[in-house]
């Protein structure tokens, strides 16, 4: 039974790769273009806090996926606008490959059914 689960499983994302490949390489660009953003509008209020492009890089991985541990976060209004932009976006991209899964897995589900 649960090998049964286990190919289908491993069919719904051989079948779905591309989609899952475009959100990965479009969470990435998100990334690269939001933490040097973030840089720009926060070095001045935070140099300390913001203090380069690859440690605002993390504060980016974190924001988006929505962890915010909160040992760096915007103070300028600026700034809070675009955090509230990425985490809001980060949830959006982790409900699409949930919904391409769920998607899929009900289509192998009717097709087993009507078989």
């Amino acid at each position: 039974q649960y090998s049964t689960f286990d190919i289908v499983l491993w069919k719904i994302i051989k079948e779905n790769k591309d989609k899952f490949f475009v959100i990965v390489q479009l969470a990435t660009i998100l990334m690269l273009v939001s933490a040097p953003l973030m840089y720009f509008i926060e070095h001045d209020a935070q140099p300390e806090i913001f203090s380069s492009i690859p440690e605002t890089l993390w504060w980016a991985i974190i924001t988006f996926t929505t962890i915010g541990y909160g040992d760096m976060y915007p103070i300028t209004a600026l700034g809070k606008i675009v955090a509230s932009f990425l985490s809001v976006l980060g949830i959006v991209f982790y409900t699409v490959p949930g919904a391409i899964f769920t998607s899929a897995l009900l289509e192998k589900l009717n097709q087993r059914k009507n078989k």
